[in-house]
């Protein structure tokens, strides 16, 4: 979570439901701690209704996205990354 809260939310789950449904009007950005665009963009896309959804013709379209940029996509299934990630658990642990 960017802003330590779910984007709908609500004091009952049918209340969370109707937000969800009516995105539209519900779903916004605090000013308070402010994120970069691609950030928005890639909420917002995701956040939608289906037909414009990213990724609703694979998870390529979600991959793609700019916010993504910087991820190693082919690394990120390999067992390198693993090994590095239990490398750094020591030496933080």
């Amino acid at each position: 979570m960017l802003y330590g809260q779910l984007p709908f939310r609500g004091a009952t789950l049918k209340e969370v439901e109707c937000k969800i449904i009516d995105w539209r009007r519900h779903l916004s950005f605090p000013c308070v701690q402010p994120v970069s665009e691609k950030v928005k963009d890639l909420m917002q896309r995701l956040l939608c209704d289906e037909p414009y959804r990213l990724g609703v013709t694979g998870c390529e379209d979600v991959m793609s996205h700019v916010f993504f940029d910087d991820i190693d996509w082919m690394n990120m299934r390999s067992d390198s990354l693993i090994v590095h990630a239990c490398h750094w658990m020591i030496l933080i642990g």
